[in-house]
């Protein structure tokens, strides 16, 4: 199968099932996303996000099972002057 031939939609389905594949593998290694692990209710939990208030979840952070339990807090900060400013379409993910 050549990318030359797939349609945009396509290609980025396929993009998409790899990637959730691979977040899959991860925890059956045992690693811990933080984000389920740990996340404050006040964190609307995306990372990346459209100037139309859509948003998706696009970072991630993995630890050992070790590591998790010594965090205190996994926050997204989706400060409004990121967005009303425009210089990233990306926000913080602080651990």
């Amino acid at each position: 199968m050549s990318l030359k031939t797939l349609s945009p939609k396509k290609i980025l389905q396929i993009r998409q099932n790899t990637i959730l594949k691979d977040l899959i593998k991860l925890e059956e290694l045992g690693y811990i996303d933080l984000w389920k692990y740990n996340a404050t209710e006040e964190s609307n939990g995306y990372s990346w996000f459209h100037y139309s208030e859509t948003g998706f979840r696009l970072d991630y952070a993995f630890v050992s099972s070790k590591l998790a339990e010594t965090l205190e807090d996994v926050s997204v900060y989706s400060d409004s002057q990121i967005k009303k400013s425009k210089l990233s379409d990306h926000t913080l993910v602080v651990i």
